[in-house]
Order: C-alpha cells, then structure tokens, then sequence
C-alpha cells in the first residue's frame, strides 16, 4: 500500500479533467459521458477512413476493369461489362465486375450503365438482398430511356429458393416490359 503525503490525495482519487463534451465538469458521470464522446468520435472516424478505403476500392476496380476492356476489345470498345452480384463467393473466370453490396451494383450501374450479364445472390449480407439493385435497375432504365443490351443474360445462384424466383420474375418481367436495345 503506498503512502501518502500531507494534503495530497489518498488511493482510489479519481481525478477526471475536462475532456471533449458538452457536460457539467467533474466526477463519474463526467467521465461516462466523455467516454461516451470519445467512442462516438472513434466510431465516425472508423466509418470515414472506411469509406475512403471503399472508395478507392471501387476506383481501381473500375480502372481494372476499362483496362482489361482495351485490352480484350481493341476493334470495337464499348462500355459494356458483366456484373457479379455476390457477397461471398466470387466468379469464375476473371472479366465481371464483382459487386459485394447492392450499393456496389447500383454505383456500377450509375458508371458504367447496364451490364450485357448479371449474375445474381439473393442475400447479400445482413438486410441487403439483390432487390434493391433490381430495383435501381428498373429506374435506371425508367431514367434513361434505354432497354436492356442485346443478349443481355442473367443467372442466380441463391441458396435461397424464395429469393431466387424472385429475382427470376423480376428480371423476366424487365426483360419483357423494356425488350432490348
């Protein structure tokens, strides 16, 4: 046990000296509420280098994938791509534009307009399923005027059986009422 000297303060003083909140000074509840602060600002900072790092991510791919594009068309370069739309698994061959989110899907559709292929899953992880992207589809092509590329295919590869018919009716429902270019 250590000792203390005269009118210094005994063991178990917990000094906590004003910190970033909008509180009132000192003392336990002092030191909750700047806690609190302090992992509500770790927390925006965390989001915010995440969705710089996101972004750079979809930068390269996209750059990726205009190249592999040159590089693979040099007589006729059109902007046309094939979308892999899928959480967790990843395609087979290396020519589609992996999307991991629908939001994913939707900023690719957004940059590079709409995919001669799709390959689809259901559920993307948490409350995020591929009906949102069919959805941004639909006013996509609703916005621009446009019908669906020629050829256009999709394919779904759900483990979820409700979620694949789905998709299955959906997208047959766009191909019937928009056709093709």
């Amino acid at each position: 046990m250590s000792r203390t000297y005269k009118g210094s303060k005994g063991g178990g003083f917990d000094f906590w000296s004003r910190r970033p909140h909008s509180g009132n000074g000192y003392g336990p509840e002092a030191k909750k509420q700047t806690k609190r602060t302090e992992r509500q600002q770790d927390r925006i900072e965390v989001e915010n280098e995440l969705n710089l790092i996101y972004e750079d991510k979809l930068d390269r791919q996209r750059q990726e994938h205009e190249e592999w594009l040159r590089d693979h068309d040099t007589y006729d370069y059109t902007p046309s791509y094939r979308l892999f739309l899928d959480d967790e698994r990843y395609p087979t061959k290396p020519d589609w534009f992996i999307a991991r989110t629908s939001y994913d899907a939707i900023h690719a559709l957004e940059n590079f307009g709409v995919p001669y292929e799709i390959a689809f899953d259901h559920d993307l992880g948490g409350s995020d399923t591929a009906m949102v992207f069919i959805n941004a589809l639909e006013n996509y092509l609703i916005d621009s005027g446009t019908g669906l590329p020629p050829a256009f295919q999709f394919t779904v590869h759900s483990q979820n059986p409700v979620g694949a018919e789905n998709i299955r009716q959906r997208m047959e429902n766009l191909i019937e009422y928009f056709g093709f270019i």
